[in-house]
């Protein structure tokens, strides 16, 4: 499968495949697969983050369906992104994903941003770098990044 025997990737792939039948291992992949990653996408996401596999199909559908659906990202940049798939929804991604999404309408970020950069920065690199770098422009960012303004209210959606 491609992993060094000594790292601890090894070791979390190994748990991955044995905790799992193959026909298990098979929905998960039909299902990776059905959100348009081919063999390369699943591969690089199962080098990268193992755990991938461990995750349940409904939560699979539920973040894929986010990226994709809602953001509007490729299939190849989350699983680019791997570690994506195990962050909580409700508690970073959608949050942080809210304020990318206001930031780029408003024309304030002007470079293309990572998906791994937004999702995998510490809270003070992500409050540094979209919140208080941006907070005079939009006053209203750390109330949507809280959740307390809706992205409806303001005309923006996901």
């Amino acid at each position: 499968m491609g992993f060094n025997p000594s790292t601890s990737a090894f070791v979390h792939a190994l748990v991955a495949v044995m905790a799992m039948t193959d026909n298990s291992w098979e929905q998960k992949l039909k299902v990776y697969r059905s959100w348009g990653w081919s063999e390369n996408d699943f591969w690089l996401t199962f080098r990268g983050y193992p755990r991938c596999m461990i995750l349940s199909m409904e939560n699979i559908n539920t973040k894929m369906d986010f990226f994709l659906n809602k953001m509007g990202w490729q299939p190849s940049a989350v699983a680019r992104t791997s570690v994506a798939l195990t962050l909580r929804l409700e508690k970073r991604i959608i949050p942080r994903c809210r304020v990318l999404r206001v930031l780029l309408l408003n024309d304030l970020i002007k470079k293309k941003i990572g998906l791994s950069y937004v999702l995998n920065s510490s809270e003070k690199l992500f409050a540094d770098n979209f919140l208080f770098k941006y907070q005079e422009q939009l006053p209203q960012l750390f109330d949507i990044y809280q959740g307390k303004v809706d992205l409806s209210e303001l005309g923006i959606g996901f």
